[in-house]
């Protein structure tokens, strides 16, 4: 029930064109945290299941996504390697939405 509640708020932002991240990455701090998790803190307002999990004692983490080597770096062997990964996890790419900011030239022209 977490997962789907943070799922709707990622793809809400992506649709809207909207960055995650922000300067600070822990809530514990003051300051501007993003756009993700700053949502994330106004559902918990209003979601007494989101707030159980932002009061859980912190230290315990565990790992949802796995780091992988990009082996070639071009845009098309890029492309591959995700469509792969996603199609060996049983992940619709058609459900996937991506964000950028970097400019990556490592695509342009492709």
């Amino acid at each position: 029930m977490v997962l789907q509640r943070l799922f709707d708020i990622i793809l809400t932002l992506a649709k809207s064109s909207l960055a995650l991240r922000g300067h600070r990455e822990d809530l514990s701090q003051e300051g501007y945290h993003g756009n993700f998790l700053s949502f994330v803190e106004l559902v918990a307002r209003y979601d007494h299941i989101l707030r159980q999990v932002l009061d859980m004692p912190k230290g315990v983490k565990e790992v949802f996504l796995g780091f992988y080597a990009a082996t070639k770096h071009g845009a098309a062997d890029l492309v591959n390697q995700i469509t792969t990964l996603f199609i060996d996890k049983n992940i619709d790419l058609k459900k996937c939405v991506g964000q950028g900011y970097d400019g990556a030239s490592v695509m342009s022209g492709v």
